[in-house]
């Protein structure tokens, strides 16, 4: 509860005097926190269907988990594969 009052406050959906649980938002409440374990992470690649949109979404999964933002990903172009992670360079090359 506490991080979505930090989240209406970080936001300005509430003022910080009117947080109920009276704590200012700090960036570890907000941000960088893990969501998914390694393993869990890898479980849900396995889930994801191999149909075209489904290596696309494996593709965009790895690239992300590796660091990658959104803009970086919305510039690729096919040459770019070469400078890609492993494991999304390995689904990237599949027929």
């Amino acid at each position: 509860m506490q991080t979505f009052f930090n989240y209406c406050v970080f936001t300005a959906l509430m003022c910080a005097a009117d947080n109920p649980l009276a704590a200012s938002p700090r960036g570890a409440t907000l941000i960088n926190k893990p969501m998914l374990s390694e393993f869990d992470f890898h479980r849900l690649l396995m889930v994801i269907p191999d149909t075209h949109s489904g290596i696309q979404g494996k593709l965009i999964c790895l690239l992300l988990w590796k660091g990658s933002t959104l803009t970086d990903i919305n510039s690729l172009r096919v040459s770019d594969v070469a400078q890609f992670p492993d494991s999304a360079k390995q689904i990237s090359e599949r027929d």
